[in-house]
């Protein structure tokens, strides 16, 4: 009885998901390994998924999570605060305010990478997160590590 409850328990588990994350304004994802946040309906948000087309991203197939990572990690006051086998949340700090803004990326099955990133308090970034992402993708495509 108890062997048959722990494999019931182990299989269950392995069926789970990711574990749920909120994000720096409250919103609470199931699985970030599969779903971005969802951008607020504020223009201080870009994003792969979003529904109006002026703060769409196009989805990169040319640079790696591992890329994107390392071009994270080189950022002036950045810090990933969350990550799985094959997405990452990162926070970036304005440096003369402390503004905080958040970022998560996918590495989707078909090699797509789903992107968001967005500010965490306020309503107006003045094209920063878009900016954010485009310097990132930027040097994340002069990486030539794996």
């Amino acid at each position: 009885m108890a062997s048959r409850l722990l494999l019931s328990l182990l299989l269950c588990a392995s069926t789970m998901s990711a574990h749920a994350y909120t994000s720096c304004h409250g919103t609470t994802i199931d699985n970030p390994a599969e779903q971005l946040m969802p951008c607020p309906d504020t223009p201080n948000c870009v994003s792969t998924d979003h529904a109006k087309s002026n703060r769409r991203l196009p989805a990169p197939t040319d640079v790696s999570l591992a890329q994107v990572r390392r071009a994270v990690e080189a950022e002036a006051r950045s810090s990933i605060v969350a990550e799985g086998d094959n997405w990452l949340i990162a926070h970036f700090k304005s440096r003369l305010f402390g503004f905080v803004d958040e970022a998560h990326f996918i590495s989707r099955p078909d090699g797509s990478l789903a992107m968001r990133s967005g500010a965490c308090s306020g309503y107006w970034d003045m094209g920063v997160n878009g900016r954010r992402i485009e310097r990132l993708l930027e040097r994340a495509r002069e990486d030539q590590s794996p």
